[in-house]
């Protein structure tokens, strides 16, 4: 142990409280040399504890009155008074060197983040960014705050909103400024004995070393959400970002360092979630989605290894004869003990995973495997997500689905919806191009929810348009809805494209669409989704009917 921290913590408390002891007993004596051995004795203390930090400041001023009654007891010649006030003075000097031992307990974790502070700024200034502080040195000093400190402590999970932009718009170097920036105000935030680390490019963490209150702990981060907001000057323009904050606190439960890190970060992404710019404390009833989430990703990366995966089609209606003319093809999943999960509830899992593609292709093997063997002017829809239309082999997995199955590309459409064609102008003019030219039909799927649609039209080869069902379901109370269902149909008629109506669900909306010169329709109102065999034995029907009708 090196001579100046023994000091401060053995021998600096033990010669003063032997030196009261002394001055006790000569007191008792009725000695004047104990209030001449006191004076400097107090002065020695008051040092020694100012050396630790200023931890024991009130015991001092307490201390302070000993040494009023000393001099009261000795002038008087009272040894009753001088006793007990050298009592009270030898209790403070104990008590003082107690809280002495204590507060250099914490020089540990201040001298961990004093060296971190220093490492990470590099003896640089707020133009320089800060070193990364890896997830196991932060849960060291979560072990070691929360092994000295009152029991609760707090970790703020702090996240700056779509910093990405910064460094795209400003540059690199003017990204590295705003961190480092942002650190220097994240210091100011806090307290002696706090800890501020750089996780991430864009993440920062911070130990809140006492946080025994829950109002205290939420003003903190609100503190460092102000902070974070205020302007920054970059030159000759100010630059404002936000941030979003998960805060875990030590005492919901949690001894593992590691859950404690979890738990802070499922509170950022549920202030995420709620819009960004705020600050979200961790609750119990928080975990319950991430884990049926996470259960879902496991499930659904597991459906695809086993092709659990079903398609069900949906009849679509040409309106003037009343006939089927083809089926879109719509995936399903059959949980094991779920039963059928809703599109609407794995689509944008599968989405966000990175499997939709993949999900895509086994649909359309399959639509094409079923198609086959249904009557040769029936035709099946797919739905071609973006993340199919970006493959660089789309085309090549097109021709190989129809190849595998021995089904003319003619039988054939593809569902593009807007947003897919304008993510990549350029390439989806030329592979639109390029699938039309096979015999392949493309329909703009959802028409009328996109933010170009009509210069889409103009620019793009499109067969059919499948009006949203958006615009069907206020037919019958909207006179606004009927009027752009009309403007849709003429729009399509006279740029020689074929009109689809989807979601169409009662007999008024089915009279209506036809009426307006629709080409076909589809929805509830003639027939929910069903299974490949139903498909088949609708056919086989059809063909019977006609044939006693013959």
């Amino acid at each position: 142990m090196p001579l100046n921290s023994a000091l401060k913590q053995i021998l600096l408390p033990a010669i003063c409280s032997l030196t009261v002891g002394i001055a006790v007993f000569l007191a008792v004596a009725n000695s004047t040399a104990a209030f001449f051995l006191l004076l400097p004795t107090y002065a020695v203390l008051t040092a020694a504890i100012l050396l630790s930090g200023g931890m024991v400041l009130r015991i001092i001023v307490a201390a302070m009155a000993a040494p009023t009654f000393l001099a009261i007891g000795v002038g008087t010649g009272q040894p009753l008074v001088s006793a007990l006030a050298f009592a009270f003075t030898y209790s403070v000097a104990i008590a003082a060197a107690c809280l002495l031992l204590r507060s250099q307990e914490r020089m540990p974790v201040n001298l961990l983040a004093t060296i971190a502070d220093t490492r990470n700024a590099g003896g640089a200034g707020p133009s320089s960014v800060c070193g990364l502080v890896g997830r196991k040195q932060l849960i060291e000093r979560i072990d070691a705050v929360s092994r000295e400190g009152h029991g609760a402590i707090a970790l703020l999970s702090v996240d700056i909103d779509n910093f990405k932009f910064v460094n795209a718009t400003l540059g690199h170097g003017a990204g590295d400024e705003v961190l480092a920036i942002v650190l220097d105000r994240l210091r100011g935030c806090v307290q002696p004995g706090d800890i501020v680390a750089r996780l991430s490019g864009d993440e920062f963490a911070i130990i809140l070393s006492d946080a025994r209150w829950r109002y205290a702990v939420g003003a903190a981060a609100q503190s460092v959400l102000e902070a974070i907001n205020a302007p920054i000057k970059l030159g000759q323009q100010d630059l404002r970002i936000g941030a979003s904050i998960g805060v875990a606190s030590w005492q919901e439960n949690v001894d593992i360092a590691d859950e404690f890190l979890r738990r802070a970060g499922v509170a950022l992404n549920v202030a995420k979630a709620a819009g960004r710019g705020c600050f979200k404390i961790f609750e119990a009833q928080m975990d319950a989605p991430l884990r049926r989430q996470q259960a879902l990703d496991q499930d659904l990366r597991q459906a695809l290894a086993e092709q659990a995966f079903e398609v069900h089609y949906q009849p679509v209606v040409h309106l003037a004869t009343n006939e089927v003319v083809a089926f879109e093809a719509l995936v399903r999943w059959r949980h094991a003990t779920r039963g059928l999960v809703s599109p609407a509830e794995f689509i944008p899992v599968a989405e966000e995973l990175g499997l939709i593609a993949a999900i895509g292709d086994v649909v359309l093997r399959q639509a094409c495997r079923d198609a086959v063997r249904w009557p040769d002017d029936v035709k099946v829809s797919v739905n071609f997500s973006r993340a199919q239309f970006e493959l660089p082999n789309a085309k090549s997995q097109l021709e190989a689905a129809l190849a595998e199955a021995g089904l003319p590309a003619c039988r054939l459409q593809l569902e593009i919806t807007e947003t897919t064609v304008m993510a990549n102008p350029d390439r989806a003019h030329v592979l639109l191009d390029e699938l039309r030219a096979l015999g392949m039909e493309i329909a703009m799927d959802d028409f009328g929810t996109g933010y170009s649609s009509l210069g889409c039209l103009r620019n793009y080869p499109f067969d059919r348009l499948k009006i949203d069902r958006a615009f069907i379901q206020d037919l019958t109370t909207s006179f606004e809805a009927r009027a752009i269902l009309t403007m849709i149909v003429k729009l399509a008629n006279t740029l020689g494209m074929h009109t689809t109506a989807e979601g169409v669900e009662t007999a008024e909306q089915f009279a209506i669409v036809k009426e307006e010169g629709c080409s076909a329709m589809q929805g509830f109102f003639f027939s929910h989704a069903v299974p490949a065999h139903e498909v088949l034995a609708f056919f086989q029907q059809r063909i019977a009917g006609s044939d006693s009708a013959a």
